[in-house]
């Protein structure tokens, strides 16, 4: 579990007062991470793993858990009438999946391993009646839910509005934030969506998304080694994407602004 903790919450920062020329002091809080969990309940089951493919929620399955992926990639995803399939949101190491659900018993959407997976599924009533009582993690579990929502509004937006070239750039655009560190992660990142996958994502056939790749290879934006997609020039992919400054920060670090002087939280586990 030490070596657990280490490899998710390290990219995590701790909650920080800050002072800015006099003015009210700032707390930033981060969603909940590894070593809140630990501190919540104490005991966490061992880890689950899935292959790259496998089924790890089916829809309408029962649902008591949430699901906090210490490894890999996921996806939720709803079945449309049809057959068809809208992927809602990609799931990456430190995420929570099923916050935005706690209040059904029936699983809203359907969740699949990306890559090889390793995620811990947590009683989701243990969970809520821990952190009773301590206002901070519920913040802090109120922002992680938060943060999903914001990513599937503005990817509703995507496809409701914007063009096949947007639509594409901005998913890959925000993956690429949500992997790397600001001010200059590693390049080249790659990005372990196919092209059938990124058209469920985005609201596009495989054939419009492929045009676009293909263009956007043309333009050295991207490259594939063998069927790995990589990310080669963010910056040009950044001018194609709809994406300001503010909210590309928020996707490298998601944190929850307050006034300390309006709410007198303090950190309820170490």
């Amino acid at each position: 579990m030490a070596e657990l903790v280490h490899s998710v919450a390290e990219r995590r920062a701790v909650s920080i007062v800050s002072e800015r020329d006099g003015a009210e002091p700032v707390c930033e809080y981060d969603p909940i991470d590894i070593r809140d969990l630990i501190g919540i309940l104490q005991r966490l089951p061992s880890p689950c793993q899935r292959k790259a493919g496998e089924q790890v929620l089916n829809p309408a399955d029962e649902a008591r858990t949430v699901l906090y992926v210490t490894s890999g990639w996921a996806f939720t995803y709803r079945l449309l009438d049809d057959g068809r399939r809208q992927i809602l949101n990609i799931h990456l190491p430190g995420n929570i999946i099923g916050l935005g659900a706690i209040g059904r018993d029936v699983a809203a959407w359907g969740v699949e391993a990306l890559t090889d997976l390793s995620y811990i599924a947590l009683s989701r009533d243990a969970l809520m009646a821990r952190a009773s009582g301590k206002p901070e993690i519920v913040l802090r579990l109120t922002l992680e839910a938060a943060r999903g929502e914001i990513l599937v509004c503005e990817r509703l937006a995507d496809v409701a509005r914007r063009s096949a070239r947007v639509r594409v750039a901005n998913l890959l655009f925000e993956l690429y934030c949500r992997s790397t560190v600001l001010d200059g992660g590693p390049q080249p990142v790659s990005i372990p969506l196919t092209q059938d996958e990124i058209a469920d994502a985005v609201g596009l056939t495989p054939i419009h998304v492929s045009r676009t790749l293909r263009a956007f290879k043309a333009d050295g934006i991207i490259r594939y080694v063998g069927h790995d997609l990589q990310i080669i020039d963010a910056a040009n992919l950044k001018r194609i994407s709809t994406f300001d400054e503010p909210y590309i920060r928020w996707l490298h670090r998601p944190t929850f602004k307050v006034r300390a002087g309006r709410q007198p939280l303090r950190r309820s586990v170490g």
